[in-house]
């Protein structure tokens, strides 16, 4: 007769661990879930301790072949170093932004390694990475019912943009997040329609998109409706597609039409747009190669009769000004290698689909929002980076590179 032995605490906790995918499972559901309107404070040091335990457990074994073999990460490395050493030649340089600014860069870097690690070690038996962005969906939907009904409580007649916890004073934030709730549900929406079915699928989606119409956010809705428009092409599911893309559509009408400004539902402010960019314009001319430094403190449309902005709300413009064409072209070529990986997987992958559809949405973001992808690791990365770590596990993946201990 054989006796059973009782399994420790200990035990059950790394069982637990190991069944549910370990760090690749859980690492990348906390740094998401942070993002959902914890303080800055609080969402960094969630990240800190993610990507501590990731140098420490599987940083060693992974970055040394992951450098030899991925294209993306090599570029991104180059890119990342590049706006580092920016730091050398910007006029008003200070030694306490220069040490934010390599602490950025730092973030950036294990932020790209840990998820191009995560996504290899995500197979077909070990959908970690898969269950972790479902995970967090769910978790999205509730806080955007519980804001959107706080927000409506109020009444209709509404004289400020929606935002969350942690993203009160910055309503782009709130409507970026939850936009990129959106592409998750519409890219694992097979899950989600087995699970609860296709009006449950529509009872998430509601509320996730009335949080964003109200942060009155133009970018993250034109971003949503070319996603949305994306999405229909490319797929099986038509119909549902076609209704997502009709529901988006009409609420950037809506917005854009200037029906809810007439309805006094809420107001928007001029942001200046065109001033800010002429007075960048006028700035990079003078600086065009090399860039200002990442951590320039120039105030843009301050010339004008407007108060002068800290950033220049254009990704692109902000890379040149900060950057120079240098900075351009390097950013340029990471992007070019990252849509190829993309492109190659998006059939064969669901993670690959939604890195594809998160970068699209970042860049045609940068059009209207974003200093630059090296300024923080705050909204703009959730954005950007991800998905670039993403793609450097797919790429890994197209190349069956093998790592050893893994």
């Amino acid at each position: 007769m054989t006796t059973s032995l009782p399994i420790s605490a200990s035990g059950r906790i790394s069982s637990f661990w190991q069944r549910q995918g370990g760090l690749a499972f859980f690492g990348p559901l906390v740094l998401l879930l942070g993002f959902l309107g914890v303080s800055t404070a609080a969402q960094r040091w969630m990240t800190y301790i993610v990507l501590g335990v990731f140098v420490l457990t599987q940083m060693r074994r992974f970055f040394p072949v992951a450098l030899r073999q991925s294209k993306i990460l090599q570029l991104a490395c180059i890119f990342i170093l590049y706006f580092q050493l920016s730091l050398l030649w910007q006029d008003d340089f200070e030694s306490f932004e220069a040490l934010r600014s390599i602490r950025t860069g730092v973030v950036i870097f294990l932020c790209l390694t840990f998820f191009g690690w995560a996504t290899v070690v995500t197979d077909s038996r070990n959908k970690a990475m898969s269950r972790a962005v479902q995970i967090f969906c769910f978790a999205a939907v509730l806080v955007a019912a519980v804001a959107v009904i706080l927000h409506l409580s109020e009444g209709l007649s509404m004289g400020r943009r929606l935002g969350v916890s942690g993203m009160t004073k910055n309503p782009v934030k709130a409507a970026s997040v939850f936009s990129v709730v959106l592409i998750a549900l519409m890219v694992w929406r097979g899950y989600f329609i087995d699970l609860v079915g296709r009006g449950g699928l529509a009872l998430m989606v509601l509320p996730v998109i009335t949080l964003v119409v109200l942060t009155f956010s133009r970018g993250p809705l034109v971003g949503l409706v070319l996603i949305a428009i994306l999405g229909l092409f490319l797929s099986e599911h038509k119909l549902i597609a076609s209704i997502f893309v009709a529901i988006t559509l009409l609420f950037a009408l809506l917005v854009f039409s200037g029906v809810l400004d007439q309805l006094e539902i809420i107001k928007r402010a001029d942001s200046h747009r065109f001033e800010i960019w002429l007075d960048a314009f006028e700035k990079i001319s003078q600086k065009p190669i090399f860039g200002w430094g990442i951590k320039d403190l120039t105030k843009f449309g301050a010339s004008s009769n407007i108060p002068g902005w800290k950033s220049p709300h254009n990704l692109y413009i902000g890379t040149v000004f900060y950057g120079g064409f240098v900075g351009l072209g390097l950013f340029a070529s990471m992007l070019a290698v990252s849509y190829r990986a993309a492109i190659r997987s998006f059939s064969t992958s669901e993670v690959g689909q939604f890195a594809l559809m998160l970068l699209t949405f970042g860049l045609v973001l940068g059009f209207f929002n974003a200093r630059s992808v090296m300024i923080n690791t705050q909204s703009e990365w959730l954005i950007f980076w991800i998905p670039i770590g993403l793609l450097i596990g797919l790429e890994l993946k197209q190349k069956n590179v093998k790592l050893a201990g893994i």
